[in-house]
């Protein structure tokens, strides 16, 4: 069986590994499928390593039809799950870049505020010397 571990990792390293990750699966989910045998939690991580991490609509909806198409009755409820934390994530981006935080400058205005106040300190070499410089 698949080590569902690196899938992962190139699934979460962003748009791009996403897509890789989505794709190698698709190409290759009957053998998974068969490998996986009565390895049912597996095959579900390999189904969410390979297909949970996109936070477009267009793409949840392409793995919705996806799956609608290729039935995997074994890993339905991870799948939903899947879905349902997508969209959730697709709303979360969508608040955040019609919000202040998407504004040209926003970040460069708080790190500006706080680098004017910045203080050097020491290493601390204890954690209550540490407790004793925060306070």
């Amino acid at each position: 069986m698949v080590c569902r571990y690196p899938l992962y990792s190139v699934s979460r390293s962003g748009p791009g590994g996403a897509q890789l990750a989505w794709d190698w699966y698709r190409a290759n989910m009957e053998d998974l499928r068969t490998r996986a045998g009565g390895a049912l939690s597996i095959y579900s991580s390999v189904i969410t390593a390979c297909s949970s991490s996109f936070v477009t609509a267009e793409k949840v909806d392409e793995v919705e039809k996806f799956f609608a198409e290729n039935p995997q009755p074994t890993a339905q409820r991870k799948i939903s799950q899947n879905l349902e934390a997508m969209r959730s994530s697709v709303e979360w981006l969508s608040s955040l870049l019609e919000g202040k935080l998407s504004q040209e400058g926003f970040f460069d205005f708080l790190v500006g505020l706080y680098l004017d106040k910045a203080e050097t300190r020491e290493r601390a070499s204890s954690s209550k010397e540490m407790d004793d410089l925060l306070a």
